[in-house]
């Protein structure tokens, strides 16, 4: 159990990778939900309630777990749970839709880039040095994400 806040914050240790461990956050977060669409029946509410489920749980635990164990500067480049909430609601549509691969790599892609260069205000939130705002930019990375893959999914 010593170990368990840093298995999580940094998602079974994807996180410790030396170079570019948000991108591995980042993948390991999309195979998780290709895995877990494989496993699950074809149901759009039951997948919306499995992705609301889990969001809520880990966005609560991310919170709980940087606060009680980490101190100083909140925001580690080690710490890659942020990138696993960013990308359920960056892929969230892909998944509840049970869409192909490409629309996962391409969830993927847009996170990542909202994510690295953090536009419109979102490198602004990234200087707040409080537990909830180490969350909060890539969760609205991926909400940015999700709002350009929607647009592409409705006009193709």
């Amino acid at each position: 159990m010593k170990n368990f806040p840093k298995i999580i914050l940094s998602l079974g240790y994807a996180g410790l990778t030396p170079k570019c461990p948000g991108t591995a956050g980042s993948l390991a977060t999309t195979v998780f939900l290709i895995l877990l669409s494989l496993l699950m029946p074809d149901s759009f509410w039951l997948r919306v309630i499995v992705l609301a489920g889990l969001f809520v749980i880990v966005f609560w635990l991310s919170i709980y777990l940087i606060e009680k164990y980490i101190s100083g500067n909140y925001d580690q480049q080690w710490i890659v749970i942020d990138e696993f909430l960013g990308m359920l609601l960056a892929a969230g549509s892909v998944f509840v839709l049970n869409l192909n691969l490409d629309w996962y790599f391409s969830a993927l892609i847009l996170f990542r880039f909202f994510d690295i260069l953090k536009p419109l205000g979102l490198s602004k939130i990234n200087k707040i040095n409080k537990p909830f705002a180490v969350v909060i930019d890539d969760i609205i990375a991926g909400v940015y994400s999700f709002i350009v893959l929607f647009a592409i999914f409705y006009s193709t």
